[in-house]
């Protein structure tokens, strides 16, 4: 594959990306779906951002999945390679870990295909400088989130 054919399906990818988040958004507004940061109030950095930026994180998780999906699609990597990294990803959080090395690590592997995080941006922007330990709830939920992307990518 040529240069300029790799940065044309990045480029449609982030665009379906966009698309999706965008959908949504719209979906989200218009029911007023619940969240899963609804009903916490424990502290969790994810849900201060999730309110911050006004989008649920199930927005973000969809967009995450959906630019996933695009990119195994596009035979950017395969479905095995996505699953690999997410089951590397889950296994960190095992660990109490820094927010900033949890991005650092998230980067690390996805460094290679860079618009597939474009959905993420702004929490990975926040996050990048807290040093301090994940809470405990923001380990939790990102660990159910991988979970459920390493059970569908096994399938």
């Amino acid at each position: 594959m040529s240069g300029n054919q790799l940065v044309t399906r990045i480029f449609w990818a982030i665009s379906v990306v966009v698309a999706g988040i965008v959908l949504i958004s719209l979906i989200g507004c218009a029911g007023q779906l619940p969240s899963v940061c609804d009903q916490i109030t424990e502290p969790c950095r994810l849900c201060d951002l999730s309110r911050k930026y006004n989008v649920r994180l199930e927005d973000i998780g969809a967009g995450l999945i959906i630019a996933n999906a695009v990119a195994i699609g596009e035979g950017l990597y395969t479905k095995q390679e996505a699953l690999e990294v997410v089951q590397a990803l889950r296994s960190i959080l095992d660990n109490p870990v820094s927010y900033v090395y949890f991005r650092d690590e998230v980067y690390r592997y996805v460094n290679a295909y860079p618009g597939l995080l474009e959905v993420a941006t702004a929490y990975f922007n926040d996050i990048g400088s807290l040093t301090q330990v994940m809470y405990a709830k923001d380990r939790a939920i990102l660990s159910e989130f991988l979970d459920q992307q390493i059970q569908g990518l096994k399938r």
